[in-house]
């Protein structure tokens, strides 16, 4: 009876055996061959290929790869400096006060980085920026730059100290220029995102360095630049999109085992899942990108007022997606289908759009305020001329805020952390 019963363990398990075997070879005639690149696919590339040339002398983002900084330099800067950076992060409420008690600052820094300042006002100088190579490798290092805007705008500072509108306003119509250009000439998500930080710096505390200025000088000294509306084209994602899909395309290179980093976290699978490799597709998975991304690019082609809507409709997409492809979305390429998905429910795509969204409504937030105070209107009567005034929340046409507590004009973005709430303050 037992030698019955071993015998038909024995037969099962064979057919178990043969069953999977059947079925991965099934699988294997499926994945025999790559996707051709898809038309979203073909789009992002011919798109990064049509990007304009630039003379290597002119190009910004060379001259910030070739800057060499020491990778603890802000660590050996004297301790004031270090304060005052501190009180200047972006979520914090602290850095008006910072910024109208840093006479010295400048200085200060000065004397133990004084060729800082010199080097950002030369990449300044730069008309263009295109990248080459994409991959994480070719990421330039932006604390030089950040640091050296800060420096800048320390600088226009102590010129508004000096009742010196023209100077002022040169110096900060400079740095505009310059990261507005960045922000239409974006590569990658990485170049387009810090544009977005170096904006907003430069509008929250370019209206710092405007107040300091005596009254009858403040309106000569606004740029330009804050009359002008940060464009479509400026805002447009595709360009970057395109950089990100050759960048995700790169990292692609690697076999699945090390792209779900199961080979570093259990050695075990790393090793038996040589039997996943022939079933991951490089190109169909790029294809599954490059429909997400393209579409996520266009859906934001719109006015402003339409940004709501159009990110709640790039979350639902990749919502969508990501329920196709997991945790089954058939034979072919399930490796990929995967990553994909993994990938569009850890990263909002327009999270990213809404951030350049977010430079226009502060944009517009600084220049009422720097109109309105160079009118004379005072602190009590703000609010009720924000009624009237000509500057809008982009996103809704309202008024802005005026918060009386803190005598600040609010914008409030649509990113959703704390980083969405923009203050100007009066």
């Amino acid at each position: 009876m037992l030698r019955k019963v071993l015998k038909a363990v024995g037969w099962t398990a064979a057919g178990l055996v043969c069953l999977v075997v059947v079925l991965y070879l099934i699988a294997l005639a499926v994945n025999w061959r790559d996707r051709e690149p898809s038309a979203a696919a073909r789009q992002l590339g011919e798109l990064s290929r049509a990007r304009p040339a630039v003379a290597e002398s002119d190009n910004g983002y060379l001259f910030l790869r070739s800057w060499e900084l020491e990778a603890d330099r802000r660590e050996k800067l004297p301790t004031r400096i270090r304060e005052f950076m501190g009180a200047c992060q972006p979520d914090l409420r602290t850095c008006a006060a910072a910024f109208d008690a840093a006479d010295g600052v400048l200085a200060e820094w000065a004397a133990v980085e004084g060729s800082l300042l010199d080097r950002y006002l030369e990449l300044t100088t730069r008309n263009g920026w295109r990248e080459e190579g994409f991959n994480a490798e070719s990421i330039p290092r932006y604390s030089g730059a950040s640091d050296g805007q800060k420096m800048l705008l320390l600088r226009a500072r102590e010129l508004a100290k000096q009742a010196d509108a023209e100077g002022v306003r040169a110096l900060l119509e400079r740095d505009l220029r310059f990261w507005r250009m960045v922000l239409q000439s974006s590569d990658i998500l990485v170049s387009k995102m810090m544009a977005t930080v170096m904006l907003n710096r430069h509008f929250e505390w370019g209206n710092l360095v405007l107040r300091t200025l005596p009254r009858t000088k403040r309106a000569a000294a606004v740029p330009t630049g804050w009359r002008e509306e940060i464009s479509r084209a400026e805002r447009s994602m595709e360009r970057c999109i395109a950089g990100e899909w050759l960048f995700a395309a790169d990292g692609l290179q690697s076999v699945p085992e090390d792209v779900f980093g199961v080979a570093e976290e259990f050695p075990i699978l790393g090793r038996a899942t040589w039997l996943i490799r022939p079933l991951y597709q490089k190109q169909d998975t790029l294809n599954h990108y490059a429909q997400h991304y393209l579409t996520a690019a266009h859906a934001f082609e719109v006015p402003l007022h339409d940004y709501p809507s159009a990110a709640a409709g790039v979350r639902n997409d990749a919502q969508n997606m990501s329920s196709e492809l997991f945790p089954f979305g058939g034979i072919y390429n399930l490796p990929g289908g995967w990553l994909v998905a993994m990938t569009l429910l850890s990263t909002d795509i327009s999270s990213f759009a809404v951030r350049v969204g977010d430079v226009e409504g502060l944009r517009r937030a600084a220049l009422t305020t720097a109109t309105l105070r160079a009118s004379g209107v005072e602190a009590k009567d703000v609010s009720a001329a924000l009624r009237k005034s000509e500057g809008r929340d982009p996103y809704t046409n309202q008024p802005f805020v005026w918060d009386d507590a803190t005598h600040s004009i609010v914008f409030r973005g649509l990113q959703s952390d704390e980083r969405g709430e923009h203050r100007i303050y009066y």
